[in-house]
């Protein structure tokens, strides 16, 4: 389920982890779908410590874009994992970023986009 959250929408929680011991979560989808907008990636983390280990296979489809690429996927700190895909639309003629990360805090995985 999604919800507003000042800028951004926020959904529960990652899905399809393989659950390890000691809070350790692996090949979880990073996942978001928001009308013509699509964007995923996986990730490791581990919700006792609040670390994302690492992101990977970046996935999206922009509806309206003439041209679309990944500009970032990575760790901007350690309890992030972000993917930044550019787009410059077609019928307006500007150029956007569309952000979708994973946040770790309180032994809680938090996805969320904007």
């Amino acid at each position: 389920k999604a919800a507003a959250t000042g800028d951004f929408s926020v959904m529960s929680s990652p899905n399809s982890c393989t659950i390890g011991s000691n809070g350790a979560r692996t090949n979880c989808i990073v996942d978001m779908w928001v009308g013509a907008v699509s964007m995923s990636f996986r990730a490791n983390y581990n919700v006792v410590t609040s670390v994302v280990s690492s992101v990977w296979g970046a996935s999206y489809s922009i509806g309206a874009a003439c041209s679309a690429s990944v500009s970032y996927l990575g760790r901007p700190t350690s309890n992030i994992g972000l993917l930044t895909v550019t787009a410059q639309m077609c019928v307006i003629g500007y150029a956007s970023a569309f952000n979708l990360q994973v946040t770790l805090s309180k032994g809680i995985a938090t996805e969320s986009w904007w």
